[in-house]
């Protein structure tokens, strides 16, 4: 409890600051007593706390497609020595004891066991906003999705050979999805993925089709394609098989404005916390081990319709 004191007093201070204060509209002549002052505090304070209602729904969006989890809000109150910050025990279905969610000022963040999250009735809305704005990548499906899937892969990680075809399922099956492939190649510990999402950007400028076709050719060839060599010869024969014109790709790879769309791509995963691939975006909902046991299809399908019924309400 102490260290959550302690980050909610660092955070808090650092998100009040961020705050611009208000004006008084009260004259400078006009003096309060102190018991209407004291009466004052409680309503104030009562003010600030988020709403049992809006408590659910942020619950309901970051539990989606989970089924059988539920809950019960058991109480929400002010923090002691934490002005503007309110203490959310949320009592889960067989859980021994309650969950503390702490809310800060403003009502647009929460911690919970020390990790900081968007929080409110739509708590992605400011993600899936910059996505809408900033996420370029090459896409398939719905040209009026009701869910967005941005992906940011790694062309070298297997992780995220494992989800491309869930996504790819995901957008044949469920109506009214998009998907956006977002290169992130971790080039620190993959030595030619930041090569092979050069020779993807090129392709997709070509032909989209043509750009999936690469990414499944590359995925399905990583197992040979070794770690501590740039693998150019492979990329090229890759791009041969996808149907794209060699030549126009190659001279494509060679202007720098390749390398600088991948790194604008990375960077933008970088600036929304992306520290992991694959890292799929749910219209604004970051998830992730798409591929793993834990997130196989069923599941990751029962959380896009989760979110599209969301967006329909």
């Amino acid at each position: 409890m102490k260290q959550i004191s302690i980050i909610l007093l660092i955070v808090a201070s650092a998100l009040a600051q961020t705050v611009p204060a208000t004006k008084s509209t009260t004259p400078a002549a006009t003096s309060k007593s102190s018991t209407e002052i004291a009466q004052a505090k409680p309503a104030a304070a009562a003010a600030l706390l988020p709403s049992k209602e809006t408590v659910d729904i942020f619950l309901k969006h970051m539990f989606a497609g989970q089924a059988g989890t539920t809950w019960t809000i058991e109480s929400i109150t002010s923090v002691k020595d934490s002005p503007g910050v309110a203490d959310v025990q949320i009592l889960f279905t067989g859980a021994p004891s309650n969950t503390h969610l702490y809310i800060l000022p403003g009502g647009h963040y929460a911690i919970d066991k020390s990790q900081l999250m968007p929080f409110g009735a739509d708590p992605f809305a400011s993600i899936r906003k910059q996505l809408e704005a900033e996420a370029r990548g090459y896409a398939k499906g719905s040209t009026k999705p009701d869910v967005t899937l941005v992906v940011f892969s790694d062309l070298e990680c297997p992780h995220c050979k494992l989800a491309e075809p869930i996504l790819s399922r995901i957008v044949e099956e469920v109506p009214n999805v998009r998907l956006i492939f977002q290169p992130m190649p971790l080039f620190s510990i993959h030595k030619w993925a930041f090569k092979g999402a050069e020779y993807a950007e090129c392709i997709g400028k070509q032909d989209q089709k043509a750009f999936w076709t690469f990414l499944d050719a590359v995925f399905n060839a990583q197992a040979n394609m070794k770690d501590d060599q740039p693998q150019e010869d492979k990329l090229i024969e890759l791009t041969a098989a996808s149907g794209a014109d060699i030549a126009k790709v190659s001279a494509c790879v060679a202007d720098p404005a390749s390398k600088a769309a991948v790194q604008k791509s990375y960077d933008l995963g970088m600036s929304l916390g992306v520290n992991g691939t694959p890292t799929v975006f749910v219209n604004g909902k970051a998830v992730h081990g798409v591929g793993a046991p834990e997130m196989n299809y069923d599941r990751f399908k029962a959380l896009v319709l989760a979110e599209a019924a969301f967006m329909k309400k």
